[in-house]
């Protein structure tokens, strides 16, 4: 159960998500794009301890399940720091090449994201083809105490 301080660290975090695995080249192994969309959301008080992502402390959203490739891994991780600041580890492979992006997602922010990956290695399944996870994460706004002091007095 969320504390009275939670009301002024609290915020909540929207992230839409869109995933295209495509050819690139003659003879991929793809006919055409083949994509997969979705959102989830997170309030800040979900992670009890702060810490750098990667220690056990945020939660991960595996997106690529549905392509049914083990050569293609895409997945976003949502944390906090101690602050309750989120942070988000964006990572994207296909083959042998991988690529991480890490931000900050401060309150109030709206953040697009895009991250690119041309097949690495000589996998039959992926040589050819590219994946691109894109999408915005949407922080929503802090309350201040005017603003629970206004809600409480007119319900609003």
């Amino acid at each position: 159960m969320a504390g009275f301080g939670d009301l002024f660290v609290g915020y909540g975090l929207e992230t839409e998500w869109l995933l295209t695995w495509f050819p690139v080249k003659e003879g991929a192994p793809l006919d055409g794009p083949k994509m997969r969309g979705g959102f989830f959301k997170h309030n800040i008080t979900d992670f009890a301890d702060p810490g750098a992502l990667g220690g056990g402390t945020g939660e991960g959203h595996r997106l690529s399940d549905d392509f049914k490739n083990n050569s293609l891994f895409a997945a976003i991780t949502i944390g906090r720091d101690a602050n309750f600041i989120y942070q988000a580890e964006i990572e994207v492979t296909v083959g042998t090449n991988r690529r991480q992006k890490y931000l900050q997602l401060l309150p109030g922010t709206v953040t697009p994201f895009m991250v690119n990956v041309a097949a690495g290695g000589n996998r039959r399944e992926t040589t050819g083809t590219a994946l691109v996870l894109q999408g915005v994460f949407t922080a929503g706004e802090r309350a201040s105490v005017a603003s629970i002091f206004v809600s409480g007095l007119f319900g609003k």
